[in-house]
């Protein structure tokens, strides 16, 4: 079988969207945007490039096949990948930094006193007034709702479906536990 090395624009948009040669087209944009993801992605993380590079080309196909992306608009072909290479590439960079935030979150060591305030402890003692601690205050249910909503950045929905709840049950709990975190920290 022929395989063509190189696709015009046009070609690519055509042969994707009629179904023809999309072996070959798919094949051609691998090895013409591997250097671009090379770019996107520093070196120390170019064990993450092949997947960026797939995820990308997958979604570039589908822009392509659904016509998202012609070659009318503003982007050239290379542009139009780079950004949606560039938008994977720092999903996965979010995703990462979320995590690493909420295993340090976790990793440090301080008991959960959840029948206790700040005020109930023993005079003498100093009081720990570290963001925290006091979050370490709210009870587990809490501290997790509060953690998925704003560090993982989950819907409600999501956070329902996890926690095997309703979402108006996790809308009102973290209601709650909004208003317990605010009234701990103004005891102070």
């Amino acid at each position: 079988m022929f395989s063509k090395k190189s696709f015009s624009t046009q070609e690519i948009i055509d042969g994707l969207q009629k179904g023809k040669a999309v072996e070959e087209i798919t094949t051609y944009l691998y090895r013409r945007f591997r250097p671009i993801v090379r770019q996107v992605i520093p070196i120390e993380y170019h064990s993450d490039a092949d997947d960026v590079l797939q995820n990308s080309l997958i979604s570039l196909l589908r822009h392509i096949q659904n016509g998202r992306f012609n070659d009318e608009g503003n982007a050239t072909l290379e542009t139009y990948f780079y950004t949606i290479a560039r938008n994977h590439w720092l999903k996965i960079v979010r995703t990462n930094q979320r995590r690493e935030a909420r295993e340090q979150l976790f990793s440090l060591e301080i008991p959960t006193q959840d029948n206790v305030t700040p005020h109930e402890k023993t005079t003498g003692e100093e009081e720990d007034t570290s963001a925290l601690a006091i979050f370490n205050l709210l009870g587990p249910m809490c501290r997790k709702i509060i953690i998925l909503f704003h560090l993982e950045k989950k819907t409600v929905e999501e956070i329902a479906k996890m926690m095997e709840m309703t979402a108006v049950n996790v809308r009102v709990k973290k209601h709650r536990c909004m208003q317990k975190l605010s009234s701990l920290v103004h005891e102070l």
